[in-house]
């Protein structure tokens, strides 16, 4: 299908848009963008703690605190997820890095999902355990919020606690479990 210039970003895009011989670039550049997302996402948390750009910035370029961070980070995501739409589209295996399990169906990556949120909420409910919310009361809070998402998402998912979620998933726990 060719595609003409009267097409909004929001008509339906029939698969084999891309020419065959750019389908791997196409899959490359959703790669190149997650990790532009993950590096702008950890950039932007540097710049707003206001810590100097390290030496070595070429001469004329703008300080990391002078950057649109929030504003790139809202258009790199738009961008993942219509690269990831143009992948899904034109038959193209997304990366491994997101983790979907083709052969799996919807329920393996539901399961998948489930069990990195389920994993979070351990993880999470241990840090809480171990933090003193007199002396720490913004990682208290911000450990609350996380555990809270986490709650959400295993309800929506599973309709479980985190608790009965990780009994189900993760049983023997063993050391080191929830690193992959």
């Amino acid at each position: 299908m060719t595609m003409t210039s009267d097409r909004t970003p929001h008509q339906a895009i029939s698969s084999s848009t891309y020419p065959d011989d750019q389908l791997y670039l196409l899959k490359l550049c959703l790669e190149l963008q997650v990790e532009a997302l993950l590096l702008a996402l950890g950039s932007s948390a540097v710049a707003s703690h206001g810590r100097r750009p390290q030496e070595g910035r070429p001469a004329g370029a703008p300080s990391a605190a002078d950057l649109p961070w929030e504003k790139w980070l809202v258009e790199d995501l738009d961008l993942a997820c219509a690269l990831t739409r143009d992948c899904v589209d034109d038959g193209i295996p997304l990366p491994s890095s997101m983790g979907l399990v083709g052969t799996e169906g919807a329920t393996g990556v539901v399961e998948s999902l489930a069990a990195r949120y389920s994993a979070m909420a351990t993880v999470v409910g241990e840090m809480l355990d171990r933090t003193d919310a007199r002396t720490h009361g913004h990682a208290v809070a911000r450990l609350v919020e996380a555990r809270e998402r986490c709650v959400e998402r295993l309800d929506m998912l599973l309709g479980e606690s985190p608790e009965a979620a990780a009994e189900r998933l993760f049983s023997p726990a063993e050391p080191g479990h929830y690193l992959g």
